[in-house]
């Protein structure tokens, strides 16, 4: 399992989102800021975190199928640039994402307005 789906487990090892936001917004990573994605298919919740033009979304499928998804982004920056965290590709359209989620599990997608910067 990628160590930052591990750091996001509950307790007893179940994903939970609510854990995994929390995280994020004690680590202050950026200000919370979800309308700015809609999604296709509320399959569970989508947090959205953004510091200056970048973003960190995570969306979370409570279902234990796999699911298909759109995300769809408001006020991207120009050249806006998007990367899928676990499969470490880059995305072809920040502005709507399509991918699906595995079930009971998330995916976490870097979105930047200049070239996604990798360490």
């Amino acid at each position: 399992m990628p160590p930052l789906a591990q750091a996001l487990l509950g307790d007893g090892g179940v994903l939970s989102g609510r854990h995994a936001v929390d995280l994020l917004e004690q680590a202050e990573i950026g200000q919370r800021r979800d309308d700015l994605v809609t999604t296709s298919n509320p399959c569970g919740k989508v947090a959205v975190l953004v510091r200056g033009d970048d973003r960190l979304i995570l969306a979370f499928n409570d279902k234990p199928s796999p699911q298909p998804v759109t995300l769809t982004q408001a006020g991207l920056a120009a050249g806006a640039r998007a990367h899928l965290f676990f499969e470490n590709r880059d995305l072809p359209d920040a502005g709507k994402i399509e991918l699906t989620i595995p079930g009971e599990y998330l995916v976490a997608v870097q979105v930047q307005g200049g070239p996604v910067k990798r360490d």
